[in-house]
């Protein structure tokens, strides 16, 4: 990603934990193993599943299945999310930029770009959902 100011870096809480894993791959797999083990009750309800995609080596993709679409959606025809999910997306992102460091300087100066996809129950159900496994795609 070219030359970048080291010093300018902020480092999440989690980033010392991991520092010497330098491939994408593992550092997914770390994470999906962590995670069980950080979650607040309050926030995140019971009986979720977590699986973690790679998009183009960069992108970090947390997948949450196991929530009712009661639970994700405030109104199933637009599909807009409600208070809870959207508590659940922040919890979980914050928790993911804990293993990142970021240049806020330089936008593309970082260890990854992550995100939070909540599966819905019928994706949850189907054949494609795979719980505790990191995909390259």
């Amino acid at each position: 990603m070219g030359n970048h100011n080291l010093n300018r870096r902020e480092y999440g809480a989690r980033y010392y934990e991991t520092r010497t894993i330098t491939e994408i791959d593992v550092l997914a797999e770390r994470i999906l193993a962590d995670v069980p083990f950080l979650l607040d009750a309050e926030v995140v309800p019971a009986g979720v599943d977590f699986s973690m995609h790679i998009v183009a080596n960069v992108l970090l993709r947390l997948q949450v299945g196991g929530l009712s679409d009661e639970f994700i959606f405030a109104d199933p025809i637009s599909h807009r999310y409600s208070k809870q999910a959207v508590d659940l997306l922040g919890y979980l992102n914050i928790l993911m930029e804990s293993y990142n460091w970021v240049n806020p300087g330089e936008l593309t100066d970082r260890r990854f770009f992550c995100s939070v996809y909540l599966v819905s129950e019928a994706d949850y159900h189907s054949a494609f959902w795979t719980p505790g496994v990191v995909r390259l795609l």
